[in-house]
């Protein structure tokens, strides 16, 4: 009986190295410690996100690092990622360029950190808020969460459904709870005023939601005659966008067909029997 031999060449081709550093195999940092890793290639990997699946696969930053570490090349990376993070020319690598740009700030470099900062309170890509905001707290602690509760509230300000709930759920594994409660009632900013009153009232939405027993087993347990119930309520229902990424494509046909159907004759929607 004969074996294939599956360990990765001594001396990788051009196309080898490509295609490591794309799939994120293990075989690109043995080359990289090896100095087998062309510098170039590493380069490009660390500028432009060149994950295969960016849904399932972590973001490579920590990993980059490691191998621009092994090469040697951190002084010679440095212009060329912290130009990259300061223009993010292309949103989808700008996580990586984040994580890229943590591991320079723990090495002191102050213009990297500077920079996350910045991205944190001006949010310069809209449909990714969160940028730079778990890195500003693994360096920065409890001065970094402040930093991200005051930026995020001025989003909550403009618009309360802007709610993400990593943001606390982050705070709260590093500092407790009680902790993040206490950093918040003790700012003055207004938008970690506005932050910890969303805060607040999601704590207490949650609350009513544990003690519901229609929802302690199955969130999808709503019906869409309930849906439209209390959608016309007199309170704010913060679980719509759960119920609805939860939701069947039966059930959001149904309250749609419904929401539909009473739009061209009035400025409401009403609860039905038939529904239930």
């Amino acid at each position: 009986m004969t074996f294939g031999d599956y360990a990765p060449p001594p001396r990788p081709s051009a196309g080898q190295q490509r295609d490591a550093l794309r799939k994120g195999l293990g075989r690109a940092a043995q080359w990289a410690t090896a100095g087998r890793l062309d510098e170039g290639r590493l380069l490009a990997a660390c500028l432009t996100d060149q994950r295969q699946h960016r849904d399932f696969d972590d973001v490579r930053g920590d990993w980059l690092w490691r191998m621009v570490q092994a090469t040697g090349a951190v002084a010679r990376f440095r212009a060329p990622i912290l130009q990259a993070l300061r223009r993010l020319a292309d949103p989808r690598s700008a996580d990586q360029l984040c994580g890229l740009a943590c591991c320079y700030a723990r090495t002191g470099d102050g213009e990297f950190r500077a920079r996350i900062a910045e991205i944190v309170e001006r949010k310069p890509i809209a449909d990714r808020p969160w940028l730079g905001e778990e890195e500003i707290v693994a360096l920065d602690g409890e001065a970094g969460f402040v930093l991200v509760a005051g930026a995020r509230g001025r989003i909550l300000a403009r618009d309360e459904l802007a709610w993400d709930e990593r943001v606390t759920r982050v705070a709260e594994e590093r500092f407790g709870a009680a902790r993040v409660g206490e950093l918040l009632a003790a700012s003055d900013d207004e938008g970690v005023r506005q932050f910890r009153k969303t805060w607040d009232e999601q704590k207490a939405v949650a609350a009513v939601e544990d003690a519901d027993p229609s929802y302690q087993d199955d969130p999808r347990s709503a019906t869409p005659a309930r849906v439209l119930q209390e959608a016309v309520g007199a309170g704010r229902v913060h679980w719509f966008r759960f119920w609805g990424r939860q939701a069947t494509p039966g059930e959001l046909a149904t309250v749609l067909d419904h929401l539909w159907g009473r739009a061209g004759t009035e400025n409401h929607c009403q609860p039905v029997g038939r529904l239930e």
